[in-house]
């Protein structure tokens, strides 16, 4: 009877600790849930405001915010080169989303740079030809 009190005693504190550790573990920054309310209801400028301070202090998740209304122009004007800027220090950080972001990014602009020099080279044919540019 007393061993069974005694590991009964024993799992209780176990779980308890590893409780306590989830609870640490999931903490968020409240001006973090204030900055993503403020976005999901559409004030973009109120939820910057929310999120730069706590993304100059460090944090992955509101650096990875505030680059993402940067580069896409929410509450802000849109500067692609500061939200990627934000970006990377979010990912630098270790936060998934900033690297997933990030991969996009650099596939887009690839994509971007390999028209633009197909619509260079053209432009250089017809000009070739007489035709002269298109734009």
């Amino acid at each position: 009877m007393l061993k069974k009190l005694f590991q009964i005693m024993l799992l209780s504190a176990v779980l308890c600790s590893l409780s306590a550790c989830v609870v640490r573990a999931v903490r968020v920054n409240p001006a973090i849930l204030k900055g993503q309310y403020y976005f999901d209801a559409g004030y973009y400028k109120s939820a910057m405001r929310q999120l730069m301070p706590a993304a100059i202090e460090g944090d992955p998740h509101a650096q990875y915010a505030v680059g993402y209304m940067y580069y896409y122009g929410y509450g802000v004007a849109q500067d692609t080169d500061m939200g990627y800027f934000w970006m990377r220090k979010s990912a630098a950080r270790g936060f998934p989303l900033a690297r997933v972001a990030l991969s996009m990014i650099g596939k887009h602009e690839e994509k971007d740079e390999a028209a633009e020099r197909h619509f260079e080279i053209k432009n250089e044919k017809l000009k070739a030809e007489g035709v002269g540019p298109r734009i």
